[in-house]
């Protein structure tokens, strides 16, 4: 009698997943069976809901394959993940405990999502090396919506310290992190196990370049080592009604949690408008550091004051404002406009 032995070994862009979640809990365990115990030899890969329940956990490697969301029963639980890549194009929500401790692979496109959902907190710890594949300003990779902490770790023995890595041959600034407040960093009243927001007063060194702290404190950027600061910083306005309130969730009214920008008078603040309306109403606010980019037809009601107003071209923006020293940029765009009173 001839056995034949059939060995599955599944390769996802050329990354090797020895182990697949089951369902959507550790309760189900992994496929194969033997993935229950946790080498530290196997990758694993996970593509859905996942739910570590009360388990705390050491993980070798994990690749995270389509959009997912990681969670747990309660925030004394940390996982922890020795390398992790996130795949292309991927988001992945972390509302749980979560420590990477040598190496987070960011592929393009990708994006990290720390929450709180409702009892359960979504933590964030990195020690060792960030790398972020096709980087880009305005575009931040990892973005803390409601969760306030962020353990950057620094002097910590058995971990290396955290680095952003800068990508073979780029030349130009990149943002890394989005915070909702700025004492995020803050995670402990001493300061010698993590980075601060303190370390940020000017600039923190990391061995590729410099990271900065922007956008009233709420934004790090990165850029390389003989790269000087790039300080326009754009935020986009996804709801029909302008407010100066930061948002706390994926569907507030900014892209982002560290805009709107205009109070932060050291970057050139400008604000761009969603796809989604054609009528935008700024309430009445004074937004006297923020430029305005229209690059489609859409109708601002409202507007008090603005430093500058840039229309692309071919594009018609109807307007209504007080009109006291703005500035209006555009080549072959429209500009119909009525006026009212002092505000």
């Amino acid at each position: 009698m001839v056995f034949i032995i059939f060995v599955l070994l599944v390769l996802t862009s050329g990354y090797q997943c020895d182990c697949t979640q089951i369902n959507s809990s550790i309760n189900n365990g992994f496929s194969p069976s033997k993935c229950t115990f946790f080498s530290n030899t196997r990758s694993y890969c996970f593509n859905n809901y996942f739910n570590f329940s009360t388990r705390i956990l050491n993980f070798e490697n994990v690749n995270i394959l389509q959009n997912m969301e990681f969670t747990n029963n309660g925030d004394k639980y940390w996982q922890n993940i020795h390398k992790s890549t996130l795949f292309e194009n991927v988001s992945l929500i972390i509302s749980c405990p979560l420590h990477f401790n040598n190496t987070l692979n960011i592929e393009s496109g990708a994006v990290i999502n720390v929450i709180n959902n409702k009892t359960i907190f979504g933590l964030f710890s990195e020690a060792g090396n960030l790398n972020i594949t096709n980087p880009e300003l305005n575009k931040p990779r990892i973005i803390l919506w409601n969760s306030t902490y962020i353990h950057l770790n620094k002097n910590i023995t058995g971990r290396p310290d955290f680095q952003i890595l800068n990508p073979n041959g780029n030349t130009k600034c990149f943002d890394v992190f989005s915070l909702n407040n700025q004492n995020n960093l803050d995670v402990y009243i001493t300061t010698t196990d993590h980075i601060s927001s303190l370390m940020f007063e000017y600039s923190y060194n990391f061995t590729d370049g410099k990271g900065y702290l922007i956008s009233n404190k709420k934004m790090i950027r990165f850029c390389p080592n003989g790269i000087q600061l790039d300080t326009n910083v754009i935020c986009t306005l996804k709801k029909e009604m302008y407010t100066n309130d930061s948002p706390t969730t994926m569907e507030g009214d900014f892209d982002y949690p560290h805009c709107p920008c205009n109070s932060d008078s050291t970057v050139n603040c400008r604000l761009k408008f969603s796809e989604m309306f054609d009528l935008y109403n700024m309430s009445d606010f004074d937004i006297l550091n923020t430029e305005l980019l229209v690059d489609r037809n859409i109708k601002v009601t409202n507007l008090k004051r603005v430093k500058q107003v840039t229309i692309n071209d071919d594009t018609k923006l109807d307007i209504s404002a007080h009109f006291d020293n703005m500035i209006f940029s555009f080549s072959f765009g429209v500009l119909e406009n009525g006026v009212y009173g002092n505000k």
